[in-house]
């Protein structure tokens, strides 16, 4: 939350930046609640020409996209990770990901008259829409093979070295090399868990037996029954 804080601020200080027409004016426009210094220590990173590259370089890359992710820093990486602990078969399709990792408000018809109609901030909530349509029809829904599932269906089948929905670094045949170790894993989860519900249930059995054995007014000796063994009584 401090991180969203700060970013979301560092972008109106940097907007602020951008209205004036020069360094020596930026220096005099202190925003409220901070000190002087702190201030020209910021002035001097968004002046550099440097600085100014970069943001243009991301903008250029945001006017790309087609779909931005709405995991913020923690990644689609962590978000698939919690998925899959939830599953009970331990295995997520990539378009319940896709959908679980692209939400976005809602944007009326006002709205979108202020965004250009090809930015990603448009462009992103059709995409889901059209994706979740097609996903909740029976052509679609349950569909593994992920060049036809919703996500290729609207985004297109993917290309060397990538898979839209999973992140950065994934390529299909990391994921299906993974998948047979992904799957030994999960049986051997479920393998550990049946032995620790066993031995738990064991323990409480014998914790009842030695509840019992111990009871007061209880005698042992006079309560003990006789057993056969082998015919005879003992």
């Amino acid at each position: 939350m401090t991180n969203l804080l700060w970013k979301n601020a560092k972008t109106k200080l940097r907007a602020m930046c951008d209205d004036c027409s020069s360094v020596a004016e930026m220096r005099k426009r202190i925003p409220k609640n901070l000190k002087k210094e702190d201030w020209d220590d910021f002035v001097d990173i968004v002046s550099k020409g440097e600085d100014k590259e970069v943001r243009e370089r991301m903008k250029r890359a945001r006017s790309k996209l087609k779909a931005a992710h709405s995991t913020g820093r923690r990644g689609i990486a962590q978000r698939r990770h919690e998925m899959e602990q939830a599953s009970p078969t331990g295995k997520v399709l990539r378009v319940d990901l896709y959908l679980a990792t692209h939400v976005y408000q809602e944007m009326s018809e006002e709205d979108r008259l202020h965004f250009d109609p090809l930015s990603y901030e448009v462009t992103s909530r059709d995409y889901v829409q059209k994706v979740r349509e097609l996903n909740e029809t029976d052509e679609f829904r349950g569909e593994t093979d992920q060049d036809k599932d919703a996500v290729a269906k609207v985004l297109g089948r993917d290309g060397r070295g990538v898979v839209r929905g999973f992140g950065g670094g994934v390529s299909k045949t990391e994921l299906r090399a993974s998948a047979v170790s992904r799957e030994l894993l999960r049986k051997e989860k479920l393998k550990i868990a049946a032995v620790e519900n066993h031995v738990r249930n064991l323990e409480e059995t014998v914790e009842e037996l030695r509840a019992l054995s111990v009871s007061p007014g209880t005698n042992n000796a006079n309560n003990t029954q006789p057993m056969n063994v082998d015919g005879q009584r003992v």
